[in-house]
């Protein structure tokens, strides 16, 4: 708690969440969730049927989608219009800044932009071993095509015998 208050990372009284798993949640009641969470997820399921909407987009969403709040919307003091979160009103205030970061190879640093950034990072540190299992199983992979062709090269090797033979039925009328 004294940690926190040194850095600064207190707001309002509250500890902000550990945001490293967040990329890899999965709602338990699925669409349903996706489907309540806003009208603008709707919209967005609604012109793609067969989609999912995964954690990591409703992620850049939410971070990018702060908004002044519509006519006959009431926000509290302290609280943000962002219509991607439950209820709208959020007490993070919008983090992303056009032109707050500036990349090494001269990318724009739109909102958007950095809103992937920060999404792929949180991925990244939700899986850091992803990497490595994939690699493991490119080999595996390989390795058992491998041994499937020299089966199949065995199996040919072995049967030929019996595939070239040829029978001769002698009728007697």
């Amino acid at each position: 708690m004294q940690m926190n208050k040194l850095l600064g990372l207190q707001m309002e009284g509250h500890t902000p969440p550990d945001l490293s798993l967040i990329t890899r949640v999965i709602p338990a009641s699925g669409r349903k969730f996706m489907l309540n969470l806003c009208p603008v997820v709707k919209e967005i399921y609604k012109s793609s049927p067969f989609r999912l909407i995964t954690m990591a987009e409703l992620c850049i969403a939410l971070l990018t989608g702060y908004h002044d709040p519509p006519a006959g919307v009431m926000i509290r003091e302290g609280l943000h219009y962002n219509p991607y979160f439950p209820g709208g009103a959020i007490a993070m205030p919008k983090m992303l800044i056009d032109g707050a970061v500036e990349y090494e190879d001269d990318t724009p640093a739109t909102e958007s932009q950095m809103g992937k950034d920060v999404v792929t990072f949180l991925s990244w540190a939700a899986e850091p071993e992803m990497e490595e299992r994939k690699l493991m199983g490119f080999k595996w992979i390989f390795l058992l095509s491998l041994a499937l062709l020299q089966a199949g090269y065995y199996r040919r090797l072995k049967w030929s015998v019996l595939k070239s033979r040829k029978l001769v039925l002698d009728v007697v009328n």
